[in-house]
């Protein structure tokens, strides 16, 4: 074998996988999701319009509520209200 080349896997990796389960429409913090996207990613649309791919691990167990600018500018403000 030449140097520098992997030797092929046993069995081909699957690149896209199919979601167990469908989310679409569901909501988590300021996140709509709104489709699919890839690899266990999800394109979930943020109160400000904006559109962001999360990971579903991170929609379910709450890690992802916002696109990340809205999530710092509600932090800022609740900081200024206490």
């Amino acid at each position: 074998m030449k140097e520098g080349k992997k030797p092929p896997l046993k069995y081909p990796q699957k690149s896209h996988r199919v979601p167990k389960k469908d989310i679409t429409g569901k909501q988590f913090g300021l996140l709509t999701v709104i489709g699919y996207d890839k690899d266990g990613k999800w394109f979930c649309r943020c109160k400000c319009e904006k559109i962001v791919s999360v990971k579903s691990n991170n929609l379910h167990y709450g890690n992802t509520t916002s696109c990340g600018i809205c999530g710092n500018r509600k932090a800022a403000i609740d900081r200024t209200i206490d």
